[in-house]
């Protein structure tokens, strides 16, 4: 974290010395005496460098004087990296079949270019000593700075907010709830109970207590943040929103939540969408708003605030900073994930003060709003536009959208881009130019995305996304080529596309590319199955990425688990759907060790009763089984089976809750368990049969000797039978 906080404080000298250092070391044709001049500026940014990393750790006690020339330092360390970005930029474009017209013409160019740079160095070095003489004159002193060494700490499911390790918050939370839940006489069925005191008591994570102990007794709810300055109608869609949600992770949901009428046709809400659409992910963030973790990272990444470990990747790094975060309760972590990790977080209010503040006076940030923007005179680096006036940004926000259909062919030329992100644009198609990104780590696309040809040249990426609209043969070869990617999205072609003539070679293709990325640094793997390779793919991934630790296996249902899965050594995340199970085949996936997360799917439930020992899944943390055709439930686990389980997600049928079928569920030897979620499929079931099965799920859940919070959802509820189709 001390990293972090440094690479901050010195703005971007840390990544600038490292650029200058490569210029110097390679052969660029640089005039003479440019070479001198830029050695010069390493060195003498090298000394400043130091002095800025001293004054970091004293922040707090530096006079006006030292922070004054500081933020001249970090300025002038931008402007330089503008200078060399702009030179290394032009030296690296163009295109070697140009015409001997056109090569003498660039020659041209680049001397002039060159001449250029020439003179913009020397007016940069001349800064340079101005501001490292005027630190002699006037004697800055580092006041003793010393440097933290504070080990970052990454065991962080203690730190997460959780109820029985929040010290003094059972009184508290027991009194709102009796207010809230307490019958006084009067009839009155809304109440309002507040939560007042001064900024970083833990007012929100009260609440959010409360909330989450009590949600499940009502027929919907919403827990929303509201600003200092807030949004009416985002206020009201979000609640809209979350009155209307339930956990859709199943395609084939249809939930209808009785008294919220949706109008399709209302203007504002369809403003409101798009609004939205364009602001997500973007940035800096504004105040409540829901930060991705992957997204700040990388962030922090391209701005250079990243310092590097060794063994470690930069993301890896940059999680230890996140987690180091929460420690510091500087972020509140969100979306907690079953192995104690955050998928997100929020930024309380006081601490977002603080940051606009120092932002603000450092010129790091420049926020836009409804009081609009004040000039200070400085260059604006960073642009938030924050804007709750939906009438007023109508014009502008729909020529924006309007703008994103495609990216132009220049767009290959950003040379040193990291991060593309276009989901959710509306592009469909890149231009042939991206393939030049060759710094390029993370490619994050759409469905109805087509990549380019040539994708196998982005040999840094680590990250693509939903792979899917290229030419099959093609994008399985060129993965091969990809010996840095860690996490695939992919999604596999069939015969119906590529004929017979061709599955040969495209899955000696595929198993070619899986063996390379197997022997590197893939680590995730999410990929769709068709029909032709379904009864093969597993043995195949068994073989080929047997150290992969995320493992989610979607489209055509395989017909039953490998005893080849035994080899995935390090797999913690499965996700996988099945034709149907055997206890046999249950024994399989129990056996392995590392296994964190089972997402299990069946199309067809098992036809006998499945029982889980405590020999089975010892450090599963979170199970979800859900099954599509047939109805009744019967899975046991015996005493002491998995002894880790915190969460547990079931979905089945009650058509046949009557049956021989039946039920047959036991949960009270799942000592660890905190939530259960049950979703009861209704579709042509009696409703006495769906009244049994959710009397039968909070009666085994009754006799659970720990505080287990339970939810039960009726999903296709209008389908059921004796009811008339709405």
């Amino acid at each position: 974290m001390e990293g972090a906080a440094v690479s901050v404080a010195t703005g971007v000298m840390g990544s600038l010395l490292a650029k200058l250092s490569a210029l110097l070391g390679e052969e660029h044709g640089l005039l003479k005496g440019v070479k001198g001049d830029i050695r010069f500026l390493r060195d003498e940014l090298s000394t400043m460098n130091v002095f800025l990393t001293k004054m970091a750790s004293v922040e707090d006690s530096l006079d006006v004087q030292v922070k004054d020339w500081r933020n001249k330092v970090r300025e002038l360390s931008f402007d330089i990296e503008d200078c060399i970005d702009l030179f290394m930029h032009k030296l690296n474009r163009g295109d070697d079949k140009v015409n001997i017209v056109l090569k003498m013409a660039k020659k041209i160019r680049m001397l002039w270019s060159r001449h250029q740079i020439a003179n913009q160095i020397q007016e940069l070095k001349a800064r340079v000593k101005e501001e490292s003489d005027r630190r002699l004159r006037y004697y800055f002193s580092e006041c003793n700075a010393h440097v933290d060494g504070t080990k970052i700490d990454p065991r962080l499911p203690a730190l997460y907010v959780e109820e029985e390790k929040l010290v003094g918050i059972h009184g508290p939370m027991e009194e709102i709830i009796e207010l809230l839940m307490k019958e006084d006489g009067s009839g009155q069925k809304l109440k309002v109970v507040s939560i007042v005191g001064f900024g970083g008591l833990g007012k929100t994570t009260l609440a959010n207590q409360v909330y989450n102990k009590i949600k499940d007794q009502f027929d919907c709810s919403a827990f929303i943040s509201v600003s200092q300055s807030p949004n009416i109608k985002k206020i009201l869609f979000d609640m809209l929103k979350d009155v209307t949600s339930r956990d859709n992770s199943d395609d084939d949901k249809q939930i209808k939540v009785v008294g919220v009428k949706e109008d399709k046709s209302d203007d504002e809400r369809q403003l409101i969408d798009k609004l939205r659409v364009f602001l997500e992910n973007k940035s800096v963030f504004p105040e409540d708003y829901k930060i991705d973790r992957d997204e700040l990272i990388w962030r922090w990444i391209a701005e250079g605030f990243i310092t590097e470990v060794k063994g470690q990747t930069l993301d890896q790094v940059g999680g230890s900073y996140f987690n180091e975060l929460i420690n510091r309760n500087m972020i509140q972590p969100i979306d907690i994930k079953y192995d104690g990790t955050a998928n997100a977080c929020r930024v309380h209010d006081m601490v977002l003060n603080l940051i606009i503040s120092i932002s603000s006076e450092e010129n790091f940030l420049t926020v836009v709003d409804e009081q609009g923007y004040k000039y200070l005179g400085n260059k604006i680096r960073r642009l938030s536009f924050q804007s709750n006036s939906v009438e007023n940004d109508v014009n502008v926000v729909q020529k924006i959208m309007d703008n994103l259909s495609q990216l132009p062919d220049q767009f290959g030329n950003l040379h040193y881009l990291q991060t593309l992100d276009i989901r959710g644009s509306g592009i469909e198609k890149f231009p042939p130019t991206v393939v030049r990104l060759h710094n390029l780590a993370r490619l994050l696309v759409g469905n109805k995305v087509q990549l380019p040809d040539g994708i196998g040249d982005l040999q840094s990426l680590q990250v693509l996304s939903s792979a899917r609209l290229y030419k099959p043969l093609k994008l399985v070869e060129d993965l091969r080529r990809l010996t840095k990617l860690r996490t695939l999205e992919i999604v596999l072609h069939g015969s119906d596309t590529l004929g017979a003539h061709e599955m040969g070679r495209y899955e000696e293709a595929l198993e070619s590319s899986l063996t390379v990325l197997g022997k590197h640094k893939i680590q995730s793997l999410e990929i769709s199955c068709c029909d032709y390779l379904r009864d093969k793919l597993l043995d195949l991934l068994c073989c080929t990425v047997p150290n992969i630790q995320k493992l989610v296996i979607s489209g055509n249902c395989i017909s039953r688990p490998s005893q080849q899965m035994l080899s995935l050594v390090n797999l913690a995340h499965l996700d996988i759907y099945f034709q149907r199970i055997k206890q046999e085949d249950l024994s399989v996936l129990g056996s392995i060790s590392t296994l964190l997360y089972l997402r299990l799917k069946l199309h067809f439930v098992p036809d006998e009763r499945l029982c889980i020992s405590s020999q089975q899944f010892q450090s599963l943390m979170e199970f979800r089984f859900i099954y599509y055709a047939g109805g009744g439930l019967r899975m046991l686990f015996q005493q002491e089976a998995m002894a880790k389980l915190r969460r547990l997600q079931i979905r089945f049928r009650a058509e046949e809750m009557e049956s021989n079928a039946g039920f047959e569920f036991s949960f009270h030897h799942l000592s660890s368990l905190e939530d259960l979620h049950a979703t009861i499929s209704c579709y042509r079931a009696t409703r006495s049969s769906v009244e049994a099965a959710e009397a039968a799920i909070r009666n085994a859940a009754s006799i659970h000797p720990g505080h287990l919070k339970v939810s039960i959802i009726r999903e296709w509820e209008s389908r059921m039978a004796g009811l008339r189709e709405r």
